[in-house]
């Protein structure tokens, strides 16, 4: 491995790591990990956020991605997007990034267990201390942290299920975190109500959190609505992902449902929804009015149009506020799509002003030939500053190929290039950092496999050039053992 801020200690760093599993029964599973390696990871897309909250970013690492769904609160799923649960569990935390140097995990221990009428899981994860050297001191970014996350679900009602989850993390008697959740999820058909409560301490400060949604069909009309409360003194930073810290806020949306059994729309929602939001570091109320325009049709074709506007409050801001977003999927039997856009009058917190910003994006995943799946996926972001005028636009462009070589070898490619276009003038267009992935696998017995993977991150310097920030080669084998 090659890291630009340690060339001092060489180019090649070899690692070695430990990883085991346990099936003790059908649905048991304990998972143990030494020192983990997670060279064959892709690393996370590029993202311009000009937003004050902090992203989300999807977990990637195998031990941590195994048995999710049980250490997590309750949900809508996939595909219901107006709803955020109190995550007071974030396993990115674990290891995590800082300046761009990964905490070194030491080791880490999981057991799930599924039934049918139970969910129970238990995870410890140990991660080694982060610094640098200055003038011959060694300077601490991040303490040696133990981390555990407890979680009990009951499934009740056939349907529905209630649960608690625990999550902390501490450094030393004095630098701790710890976060307490009760949740529960009605279903009846298509018809879902969520509860969420939750308690945290941070070094001695305390603070509550209620979450709560509903979505379901009332005779032929689409209702949804959701109600947040997130007290001022409620931080789950080390531990969990609840950035709108402070934030109270209500959504209500209601609309004709209509389903039609012949002709080339397959379902129609048309729906008004109200906002009435209390942003953090702010004592007045934001009230927006929006519109749902959402098709689905029997070309597995559709789309999502949302308008809304409304005066906004924000800490020391208050403006007009107004945003269109379209969304468009598209499936067929060789290809999928997804692109759109959206449009809005808002802050600026990368560059603190008010004025106009855009985003779209495209993705297709096309098998070409057998075996070899082809996606391209494109992002655009767009600036305008207060005088309507274009000042610039990021562009991020990532194409991959996957090549199935056989049944149980696999062959992944991909290369991310982000450029800088300043204004609207192409010819000064920057290339301002270029990453590239190589993933080989090898499926050689029942759940044991080869991996050799290739990864190289390079960024623009002063100079305009682009100069290698991180550089890993790694060879990794995982082998069960059956005794």
């Amino acid at each position: 491995r090659y890291d630009k801020d340690r060339e001092e200690e060489g180019k090649v760093r070899p690692s070695g790591s430990l990883n085991f599993k346990w099936d003790l029964t059908s649905q048991t599973t304990l998972n143990a990990t030494i020192l983990p390696d997670f060279a064959q990871i892709e690393s996370d897309p590029f993202t311009l956020n000009l937003s004050r909250y902090e992203v989300w970013l999807d977990e990637r690492r195998p031990f941590f991605l195994e048995g999710k769904d049980i250490f997590r609160m309750s949900d809508f799923g996939q595909g219901k997007g107006f709803y955020y649960p109190l995550n007071i569990f974030y396993s990115r935390r674990i290891g995590k990034s800082i300046n761009g140097e990964p905490v070194p995990i030491l080791a880490g221990l999981k057991l799930t267990s599924k039934s049918e009428d139970w969910n129970l899981g238990a995870l410890g994860a140990y991660t080694d201390s982060l610094g640098y050297l200055e003038d011959d001191t060694l300077a601490t970014i991040e303490p040696r942290r133990n981390f555990g996350v407890m979680r009990v679900r009951r499934k009740i009602l056939e349907t529905s299920d209630i649960g608690m989850l625990f999550s902390g993390t501490m450094a030393d008697k004095d630098n701790y975190n710890y976060a307490f959740g009760l949740d529960g999820a009605y279903r009846s058909g298509v018809n879902q109500l969520i509860l969420q409560w939750a308690l945290s301490d941070r070094n001695k400060k305390t603070g509550w959190a209620i979450s709560s949604a509903y979505f379901g069909l009332v005779k032929d009309f689409l209702v949804l609505g959701t109600l947040d409360a997130v007290q001022d003194s409620f931080d789950v930073d080390d531990i969990g992902f609840v950035p709108w810290v402070g934030m109270k806020k209500f959504m209500f949306g209601c609309g004709p449902f209509r389903t039609y059994p012949k002709g080339f729309v397959r379902n129609l929602l048309i729906a008004p929804v109200i906002v009435v939001i209390q942003e953090p570091g702010s004592k007045n109320w934001s009230k927006l009015a929006g519109f749902v325009i959402n098709p689905n049709f029997r070309n597995y074709w559709g789309f999502n149009l949302e308008f809304s506007a409304g005066q906004y409050f924000k800490e020391g801001i208050d403006y007009f506020l107004r945003s269109i977003s379209l969304s468009v999927w598209g499936n067929g039997t060789n290809y999928h799509t997804n692109f759109g856009s959206n449009y809005k009058y808002s802050y600026n917190y990368n560059r603190e002003f008010l004025a106009y910003q855009g985003s779209n994006w495209f993705w297709v995943g096309y098998n070409a030939i057998p075996r070899t799946h082809l996606s391209l996926s494109l992002d655009n972001w767009v600036e305008w500053d207060t005088l309507n005028t274009i000042i610039a636009v990021t562009n991020k462009a990532t194409p991959r190929i996957d090549f199935a070589i056989t049944e149980v070898m696999n062959l992944g490619i991909f290369n991310e290039f982000v450029t800088e276009i300043p204004a609207t003038n192409l010819s000064k267009t920057e290339l301002t950092s270029n990453r590239v992935g190589l993933l080989f696998s090898w499926n050689f017995l029942p759940k044991s496999w080869l991996y050799i993977a290739l990864n190289d991150h390079r960024e623009q310097n002063e100079d305009g050039k682009l100069e290698l920030q991180n550089q890993i080669g790694a060879i990794k084998a995982k082998y069960l053992l059956y005794f």
